[in-house]
């Protein structure tokens, strides 16, 4: 910082060590990501510049932009009728430029202050730049009538110097240690607000991202559903037709083929719910159901896969519980999808337990299992779509709770999760995947599927469907 006070002053950067600062690529990337070069004058920048003029009690002041085709003057005060870019006229301080004139190359001269300003990286003061015998060289400056000259850098990423804000007089004057720190405070108030909007772009530019990518994932999953309805309802059909046929072991893969070809139909449809953005289609009308019918409809469809992996499914029927008002259909795929996960995460030998319980207008249904349990920390993400938290091998695409959550809230309920009261279960054999060239055996991947385990912390799914009306 040159000073009045007779300070020691720094050596005045030459024009090679100039050139350099000019072109060095990390301050001129950092520029044009501000996109200030793009635009025109600023009433923000007018009034931070109004702002430097009255504190500093001088007729002009100006924010300079270096890039690297030449200065361009974001805002000024008491600059009229002198061309920013070199000619010089009468001044007129006290008002606003009506206009400011971009201009693109280097000032005249082929150097303005502003560059010995970012060159140095902190406040340069002079008293009489007519005085100065390498400042009073600058074509610019003389062209301009200046005679004193304070400026501070425009610091982006603490130390990336793009511009200046420039305080000037058309007299001598002796600056102050008072001046130079109100002058960088105001320039750092002006990098704060372009580090501000440059974190609105970039975040916006995110979001822009994000959604575009969702866009089309989301097509990409609904022309994948819609291209496979047609070998699906192909294989549906064959499937009737060889269950015709009177050899039991052709009846037998006949049935295989039809579940198989229901699940997936199942998942296509999960698939275009879960990724379409649209509102599920108008509710069918609600059905009036009683609490004991509907579990005992629960017990009735998944007994069978309990059994074949070894669990007990018990139901708890109290009498007494107020019917509900719901969609059949979607209330049963509810419950299809939580206790089907409670089965499919279960060791043998486990008990997977459905309750229910009248609350106030509400009847909550519990799904208590005895498996892993998941961590108390992703419980409020694990009804997100396309979440799964790291249990070992996969059992699923990630879209069963998701439309658990959709349907419940459709009927007008909520659902939710908590840990269970078992005991923490044995953690399943490690598995390596960092190293893509040393990963598992296929038999490693086995003993980890059929490792054995006893019963687990657990989790209990809870859901509420509203109480029919009277």
């Amino acid at each position: 910082m040159k000073a009045s006070s007779g300070a020691v002053l720094s050596p005045v950067p030459g024009e090679p060590e100039l050139d350099a600062t000019i072109a060095g690529p990390e301050r001129l990337r950092a520029l044009r990501r501000t996109d200030l070069l793009l635009d025109g004058p600023e009433s923000t920048y007018d009034r931070i510049t109004r702002l430097a003029a009255a504190l500093l009690k001088v007729p002009a002041a100006f924010i300079t932009l270096v890039g690297a085709e030449g200065d361009v003057h974001k805002a000024a005060i008491g600059m009229e009728g002198r061309d920013l870019g070199g000619a010089a006229a009468g001044a007129a301080p006290g008002e606003a430029a009506p206009g400011l004139e971009r201009r693109e190359g280097k000032p005249a001269g082929g150097r303005s202050l502003c560059h010995y300003t970012i060159a140095s990286a902190a406040p340069l003061l002079i008293e009489d730049v007519a005085a100065d015998p390498v400042y009073g060289q600058v074509e610019s400056a003389r062209a301009l009538g200046l005679r004193a000259y304070a400026g501070a850098p425009l610091l982006l990423e603490g130390s990336l110097a793009i511009g200046s804000l420039c305080a000037v007089d058309f007299v001598p004057r002796a600056w102050s240690a008072l001046d130079a720190e109100l002058l960088t405070e105001l320039a750092r108030s002006i990098t704060r607000e372009i580090e501000l909007r440059v974190a609105m772009d970039d975040a916006v530019a995110a979001l822009d991202l994000t959604q575009r990518t969702l866009r089309e994932r989301d097509e990409a999953v609904s022309n994948l559903a819609h291209d496979l309805r047609s070998p699906l309802s192909a294989i549906s059909i064959s499937a009737v037709g060889l269950a015709r046929r009177p050899e039991p072991e052709i009846k037998n893969y006949a049935a295989i083929q039809t579940r198989a070809a229901k699940q997936m139909t199942q998942l296509i449809e999960d698939m275009r719910i879960s990724t379409s953005g649209l509102p599920l289609p108008a509710p069918r009308s609600r059905l009036v159901v009683r609490c004991d019918a509907l579990l005992a409809d629960v017990l009735h469809a998944m007994r069978a896969a309990a059994e074949a992996r070894g669990i007990l499914l018990t139901i708890d029927n109290p009498q007494g519980l107020p019917p509900v008002a719901i969609n059949y259909p979607q209330v049963m795929r509810v419950f299809a999808n939580l206790v089907g996960n409670a089965i499919a995460y279960s060791p043998a030998g486990t008990v997977v337990h459905v309750s229910a319980e009248h609350e106030g207008g509400f009847v909550r249904f519990c799904i208590t299992d005895q498996g892993p349990g998941i961590p108390e920390e992703f419980h409020t993400r694990v009804f997100d779509r396309h979440w799964q938290v790291e249990r070992g091998l996969s059992k699923g695409h990630g879209l069963g709770l998701a439309i658990s959550r959709l349907f419940v809230e459709e009927n007008g309920g909520s659902i939710s999760i908590s840990k269970g009261a078992g005991p923490e279960s044995p953690a399943p054999p490690a598995l390596d995947f960092s190293d893509l060239t040393k990963l598992p055996s296929m038999e490693e991947l086995a003993a980890a599927e059929a490792a054995p385990s006893g019963p687990g912390v657990g989790a209990i799914l809870h859901f509420t469907l509203p109480v029919a009306p009277l």
